[in-house]
């Protein structure tokens, strides 16, 4: 019986012994971390817009008459004046030629009755002729000065309508697809022959919120403000523009301000039509301090970062987020420079736990860009 009893107990220790989880303790997770830096970077409005020709011209004909000749290479550049098109300029001719032949006559006939005028008014003071005949003479010869002045404008009209057979460039810059070709018929109609545009320099125009108008204002009266522009299929445009239209009201519909900025375009990286993302510098932040973007979380109380203390212990702290560049961002308040914090593996972080950083990144500001 006192074996059994024995052996109950040994057996009732071993089951308890069994029952029971040895406690594993867990390594701290590992992260990737980087320090904060700091930089000057351009404070800046964001918007978006189009790109539009600084001219752009419909060509169209103020004459009839068959389209003669085409005088340009499609999609190339033409010089203020250069002929374009020819339209046949034969029926043009002949009218110019028939209104100079009907305004010499006229000249003529002037000529002449002015002589008479001048011959007889001294007979009129004599007696010799009739106050009646002299005052007819006086009359015909005012009628010819008519005739002379509207033979006149007939000979302008005609003038002008054969230089209208010769389309010339309004300014210089590109034609694009020809629209008509030769040996069709061209009316006075407004219809397009072909499309001019001056891509040299170029205006993009861009909308901001209202909100930023009186911003925008009282900048713009102490300095001109730059503009910088991003075409999304166009890596990088080097090229800074100028503000130079802020408009005289707000649209109603949207809330929003136009304003237009003027771009050298030396380079003819921007091209009309294009959508673009504007960003109108209004000052130079000093001093910014930048941390990688995936460093930034969202907590209840907004966004924190990681930062890795002494004996790599993580601390949460709550910041505010300012500018994004490329895949940087600026602290506006919360953390310093040299400051370590995680970039990779924030989700496995508590809160005053030590963590294990695998790797960190020293030089951040390499992954700078402005856009």
């Amino acid at each position: 019986m006192r074996f059994s009893v024995y052996v109950l107990s040994a057996f009732c220790l071993l089951f308890v012994s069994c029952g029971k989880k040895k406690e594993v303790k867990k390594p701290p997770p590992k992260v990737y971390a980087a320090h904060a830096a700091k930089k000057t970077v351009p404070y800046y409005l964001e918007g978006i817009g189009h790109v539009r020709a600084y001219n752009s011209a419909n060509i169209q004909s103020q004459v009839e008459g068959y389209l003669e000749g085409i005088h340009y290479t499609q999609g190339k550049d033409v010089n203020k004046g250069d002929i374009l098109i020819t339209i046949d300029p034969d029926n043009y001719k002949a009218k110019l030629e028939e209104s100079e032949g009907e305004l010499e006559q006229s000249k003529a006939q002037l000529r002449f009755a002015e002589e008479k005028v001048i011959r007889f008014t001294k007979l009129v003071e004599d007696d010799y002729v009739s106050k009646l005949n002299y005052d007819e003479y006086v009359s015909n010869f005012q009628a010819l000065l008519g005739t002379v002045k509207r033979n006149q404008g007939s000979v302008d009209n005609a003038r002008t309508n054969l230089d209208y057979c010769y389309i010339k460039a309004p300014f210089t810059g590109r034609v694009g697809k020809k629209l008509v070709d030769i040996g069709n018929l061209v009316q006075n109609d407004g219809s397009t022959l072909l499309i001019v545009n001056q891509i040299q320099p170029i205006y993009v125009d861009f909308s901001l919120p209202e909100k930023q108008l009186t911003r925008i204002l009282k900048k713009q009266s102490k300095e001109n403000l730059e503009v910088k522009v991003h075409i999304p299929e166009v890596e990088v445009v080097e090229e800074i523009g100028k503000l130079i239209v802020v408009s005289n009201s707000v649209d109603e519909t949207t809330g929003m301000v136009p304003l237009r900025a003027e771009f050298k375009n030396e380079d003819e990286l921007l091209w009309p039509g294009q959508f673009a993302k504007v960003r109108l510098i209004l000052r130079d932040v000093e001093d910014a301090i930048l941390v990688p973007e995936e460093a930034i979380n969202l907590g209840q109380k907004g966004m924190y970062v990681e930062v890795i203390e002494a004996d790599n212990i993580a601390k949460f702290k709550y910041v505010e987020v300012g500018e994004t560049y490329g895949d940087l961002v600026v602290i506006e308040k919360g953390i310093e420079e040299g400051e370590l914090v995680i970039t990779t593996g924030q989700i496995q972080v508590k809160p005053n736990s030590p963590v294990n950083v695998v790797k960190v990144e020293d030089d951040i500001l390499k992954k700078f860009k402005e856009w």
